[in-house]
């Protein structure tokens, strides 16, 4: 059985990724600026990146995709959030306590939840005024934003480590997302986190119908079912679609995919063809490696639409696509960029892989949209740009 493969980054779209890097490294003292694979590239202490494609115009976050948002670890939370609060160029994004209108800036301000999970129902709520429970001051997680495109992202504590530690996703179906990621991708399943007894024939379940706080909407969030993987370090927490519309597509947004590394990529295409995974590209060069596109999870719920060549958003395709090159240094020579119609992108689904390098580290794999950095002569059969998960090695 082939290793789970490792978390190697996340790829973002900004007007100006120099400054995006710079307002990180200013709120991460851990991080460092630099680059990889002629991208430039924030550096995490886990040995984990975020990846930047320079793009024209402020690229959009709606309508909502995958992937919701990302955040780190910190040492002690409530510290950051006290941090935070002083520094003109971050936003703090309130967390309403309930449908009434209050709200604090940091969970634990506000009634701690109950059991393995996050949030209080409406029932929690008016169980903890009844017995006076207190907030714990203590560890929590808060939201805030800013750089060039306002990005939100989350903090968590308190942790031995300042480091990248999440990406935070929806779907249609949680379990069924799943199922996919364990079936295909050799994930584990997120510590703490049940796993489910469902299989592919039965894995579509109802949302749950109780909203919890604190959201970061008054009217509150729908925690249950929630589902989870990791690779390596870093996990991937995914809810169920908020709203009654289907997720977008995520090529072409801000947030644009997700990459993950493995470390032999014919042994990764052998095993994906034979479990019939659709391949929509390669293998094809990518940088000083080779890649492949896939098919990823969401094929089973929406039918391929493939958008205009124009249009930013792309296929309504999950995709994968694992791709192998080694991480060079931010002074050392970069590989040249491959400009892919859909780089390890989790579209709403599409993600895409990369590889280790026999000698280091490296590689990555997306899930979740594609840039609009595409390479302008990769074209599906209609004309359109696919939008899917890239897998690449040597």
């Amino acid at each position: 059985m082939l290793g789970t493969p490792g978390f190697h980054h996340l790829h973002l779209n900004s007007v100006d990724p120099q400054a995006a890097i710079d307002f990180y490294t200013r709120q991460f003292p851990s991080t460092r600026k630099g680059e990889w694979g002629g991208y430039p590239a924030l550096h995490s202490p886990n040995d984990v990146l975020i990846l930047f494609d320079k793009v024209d115009r402020p690229p959009p976050t709606e309508p909502q995709s995958a992937i919701w948002h990302f955040g780190w670890h910190v040492a002690d939370s409530q510290a950051a959030v006290r941090n935070f609060k002083e520094r003109p160029e971050v936003t703090m994004r309130p967390l309403y306590t309930s449908d009434e209108g209050g709200s604090v800036l940091i969970s634990s301000d506000t009634w701690p939840s109950v059991g393995n999970t996050l949030g209080l129902t409406k029932a929690q709520i008016a169980e903890a005024r009844a017995q006076g429970v207190q907030p714990l001051h203590q560890g929590g997680f808060a939201y805030m934003s800013g750089g060039p495109e306002d990005a939100l992202f989350e903090i968590a504590g308190d942790y031995p480590q300042e480091r990248f530690n999440h990406v935070h996703m929806w779907h249609e179906q949680p379990f069924c997302a799943l199922l996919w990621y364990k079936k295909h991708l050799n994930a584990p399943v997120r510590q703490g986190f049940p796993d489910t007894d469902l299989n592919e024939s039965d894995c579509r379940v109802t949302r749950g119908a109780d909203r919890t706080w604190p959201a970061l909407n008054r009217e509150g969030m729908f925690r249950s079912p929630r589902a989870g993987v990791e690779f390596g370090d870093v996990v991937l927490t995914w809810y169920m679609n908020q709203g009654e519309k289907p997720l977008a597509p995520s090529r072409g947004q801000m947030q644009d995919h997700i990459g993950l590394s493995v470390t032999d990529l014919d042994a990764w295409v052998g095993k994906l063809r034979g479990e019939g995974l659709t391949f929509l590209e390669g293998p094809y060069r990518f940088g000083e490696t080779r890649a492949v596109m896939i098919e990823g999870p969401s094929r089973r719920r929406r039918k391929p639409q493939r958008a205009p060549a124009t249009s930013p958003s792309g296929s309504r395709r999950a995709n994968a696509a694992i791709s192998r090159r080694s991480r060079s240094s931010s002074t050392g020579s970069a590989p040249k960029r491959w400009r892919g119609s859909t780089r390890m992108l989790p579209s709403i689904r599409a993600m895409r892989w990369r590889c280790r390098p026999r000698s280091a580290s490296s590689g990555c794999w997306g899930s979740a949209a594609a840039s609009t950095t595409t390479r302008r002569n990769s074209r599906c059969s209609n004309g359109s740009r696919p939008n899917g998960t890239r897998i690449g090695g040597f």
